[in-house]
């Protein structure tokens, strides 16, 4: 407790201070926006997409559900412009009798729900970038017969296929760099059927792996003129700088690269080897704990803050982010949870 310097007739001032400090800003130096989804109890049961800042829920609103009024929505990723909130992911559409459901892609602007895609399809949004007005959103969406899938980009609402309709193909992540559009993603090999991890800038697609093994690309970051996606190439977990391998497991159990970032000279890549939660720096492994599962990374200075969610013994799983390997608990004990994308922004 923090006493005033002076003496007894200035107590209440003391304690005003006392009061003050004891109500602190838990994040002094930079607001933790975290997205994902949480199971809501009810008659049905149905998944909310969910937006935590600093570990308090901010409400998105819902424009999806079946016919049967069920709401089921999920947060994938999430960007800031400005003063503007904008989080990629997909809601819960109509019956279909191939899958069970569709579901339509959508973003959200400050909670705000917009579809891209018409819900007689499965879609979803996997990343969302804005630069200046235009807001590009990387997504996957089925055929009409929902047996084949297209990977693509809207930019606008505008969607932009990046694949014709002959094959299962996938876009996971999206970077823009002046006039230059990056789509991560996977498309299987003609010849072997394994997918080829892969990204298209301005539409044309750059093989990463020659279709040996199933691989897939997934988060990409842009650093001048560096190119770095993190993803996997079969039972490893593996970075690409401008298309050259960088290898962060040996292979001899399932492993994964889920999200990258660079800040300064080091690369920072969250993932999973095995059923171990890890993230690399610099290629050096750190190891956040057993059965937890990471799905991104961010840095802010010398802090990292990586995303997931813990694997309850009861069954389900539980929303968490840890800050320099400490967790940080927000979603709700009593109910499933997951974590998919951090975002940290100084203050």
């Amino acid at each position: 407790m923090r006493f005033s310097l002076y003496t007894i007739p200035l107590i209440v001032l003391a304690l005003v201070s006392c009061a003050k400090t004891e109500h602190t800003d838990p994040h002094p130096g930079a607001d933790v926006y975290v997205v994902g989804n949480q199971t809501i109890d009810g008659n049905p049961t149905t998944d909310a997409a969910r937006l935590w800042k600093n570990e308090k829920v901010v409400d998105l609103s819902s424009s999806t559900s079946n016919e049967f009024g069920i709401v089921a929505e999920y947060a994938n990723a999430i960007t800031l412009s400005g003063n503007d909130i904008y989080i990629g992911g997909s809601g819960l559409s109509t019956r279909n009798f191939l899958s069970g459901y569709n579901s339509t892609a959508k973003y959200w602007k400050n909670g705000v729900s917009v579809n891209l895609s018409s819900g007689q399809t499965i879609a979803y949004a996997g990343s969302v970038v804005v630069v200046g007005t235009d807001i590009y959103v990387a997504g996957t969406e089925s055929t009409v017969t929902l047996r084949q899938t297209i990977a693509k980009y809207w930019k606008n609402g505008v969607p932009i296929s990046l694949t014709d309709s002959t094959q299962y193909a996938s876009a996971s992540a999206i970077a823009v760099s002046g006039s230059d559009v990056y789509v991560t993603g996977t498309e299987p090999d003609t010849i072997t059927f394994k997918n080829v991890a892969k990204y298209w800038k301005n539409g044309l697609p750059v093989r990463l792996t020659d279709g040996s093994s199933d691989a897939y690309a997934g988060s990409i970051f842009l650093n001048g003129a560096d190119i770095y996606i993190a993803g996997a190439d079969g039972n490893r977990a593996v970075y690409w700088k401008n298309n050259v391998p960088t290898y962060l497991t040996s292979g001899s159990s399932p492993s994964s690269a889920a999200s990258i970032v660079v800040s300064g000279s080091d690369v920072y890549v969250a993932g999973n080897d095995d059923k171990t939660a890890t993230y690399w720096k610099n290629g050096d492994p750190v190891t956040v704990g057993v059965n937890f599962f990471l799905q991104s990374i961010a840095v802010s200075d010398s802090d990292v803050y990586v995303a997931g969610y813990e694997s309850s013994t009861g069954g389900g799983t539980h929303a968490k982010y840890w800050k320099n390997n400490q967790p940080v608990d927000f979603g709700s004990s009593k109910t499933s949870s997951m974590a998919t994308a951090i975002l940290v922004v100084k203050k």
